[in-house]
């Protein structure tokens, strides 16, 4: 067999490690430092966490810059660099005394995410695997739930033992081997570039000019992505409701080893929903992708809010890894289903713009609306933005099927 035959699963491999080392490691172990650092600095806790809203905001401002570097740049080049300077930011915090440097170093790994992950992860996937895309970018977006359950205890030890100034270097370490090698090694950003060809190419035909064509003329876009930027704009407002499992799980009088539960469920949900979404995705199209994932969001919210009984509260912890599914595997393949690829990359820049800002706006709101009304209400308030989330849609996928009939 060639080599270049390999060059998918090598491909699969590296976005495998970005999804891993960006939301595994930098997002799902940053909690473990509050209460270390903020005591031992003597700072607030609020003050330290804010670090967060840099992070976001300079994630979503250079969403523009990063797709064009992407998209025309020296790829190994650009990804290289990234890897490395996020690495480079997670070490150097161990010797940070300031909140204002950790505003500073989230800022930098903010755009490294934006450069990194997205638009690079869907454009890689998409690329090289002609057959089953939506199944792939669900594995590789699996390793965010399965790197941060394994760094999340292995930190945690480490930390016990050697404290949280060299646990930020054994993570910035960690980084280096999982992100930097495979950035230098295998970014090739089209098959045709190392004369190879996409997995699965020969099970599929290539779209007929008449199809081609119905793209193209497809009218009222701007009503359809306006409904859509809506639909994003709130299903990824309930991304945030698996920060409060286990707060919730105490409030409802459960055991502290329980409410730990919930929360490990809702990570092992992450995981297996981005898979299941990208084969529904695959097997039935993007709009029951859509649908079923957002029907499950709003089941999640329902049987958190029953949550008194311990069996609903983990049935609803294990569907909180849903929204994180959505707004990773669900938007980039809804857009692409929608508009065609001539017109994937204009149209999912914005949206992701949306996307991440929502996400990440949603920890605040979520704890806002506990501290002046109760958990019920701010799990009811999840469950009817979600439903308006999937009636926006509906109206899309209406407005387009109904352009194709008329016009």
């Amino acid at each position: 067999m060639s080599r270049k035959r390999y060059y998918p699963y090598l491909i699969f491999l590296l976005c495998f490690l970005i999804q891993g080392g960006i939301l595994g490691i930098i997002s799902n172990c940053r909690g473990l430092f509050y209460t270390p650092v903020c005591e031992e600095l003597g700072i607030g806790l609020g003050t330290f966490t804010a670090y967060s809203t840099f992070y976001g905001i300079a994630l979503c401002a250079s969403i523009p810059l990063a797709t064009k570097l992407v998209r025309q740049g020296n790829l190994r080049v650009v990804l290289t660099a990234g890897s490395v300077a996020i690495a480079a930011t997670q070490y150097a915090m161990s010797w940070f005394n300031a909140p204002w440097q950790w505003y500073l170093a989230a800022a930098v790994q903010g755009i490294c995410h934006a450069v990194l992950f997205i638009q690079t992860v869907p454009m890689l996937i998409h690329n090289w695997f002609a057959d089953r895309k939506g199944l792939f970018l669900g594995l590789a977006c699996s390793a965010s739930g399965l790197v941060g359950a394994v760094m999340n205890r292995a930190t945690e030890r480490y930390m016990a033992l050697h404290g949280w100034r060299a646990s930020y270097r054994m993570l910035g370490l960690v980084l280096f081997l999982l992100l930097v090698p495979a950035c230098a090694a295998f970014s090739v950003r089209r098959p045709e570039d190392v004369g190879a060809r996409p997995y699965g190419a020969d099970r599929v035909r290539a779209p007929t000019k008449a199809v081609q064509k119905d793209f193209q003329n497809f009218k009222r876009k701007h009503m359809v992505f306006g409904a859509l930027a809506g639909y994003a704009c709130l299903i990824c407002l309930t991304v945030g409701y698996n920060q409060i499992l286990f707060l919730l799980g105490l409030t409802f009088n459960h055991s502290s080893e329980q409410a730990s539960s919930f929360v490990s469920l809702a990570m092992i949900g992450t995981i297996v929903f981005k898979v299941s979404v990208g084969w529904l995705n695959d097997r039935f199209g993007a709009a029951a992708a859509c649908y079923l994932s957002g029907f499950g969001i709003a089941a999640g919210l329902l049987l958190l809010m029953m949550g008194q009984t311990t069996s609903f509260m983990l049935a609803g912890s294990l569907l909180m890894g849903m929204p994180m599914a959505v707004s990773i595997v669900v938007m980039p393949n809804l857009v692409r289903s929608v508009f065609g690829e001539q017109e994937f990359e204009s149209r999912y820049k914005l949206l992701s713009i949306l996307v991440n800002l929502s996400s990440n706006f949603s920890y605040s709101l979520i704890g806002w609306m506990i501290s002046v009304t109760s958990y019920q209400d701010t799990l009811a308030v999840g469950a009817l933005v979600t439903a308006v989330a999937l009636l926006l849609s509906a109206i899309a996928f209406a407005i387009r099927k109904r352009s194709f009939v008329y016009e």
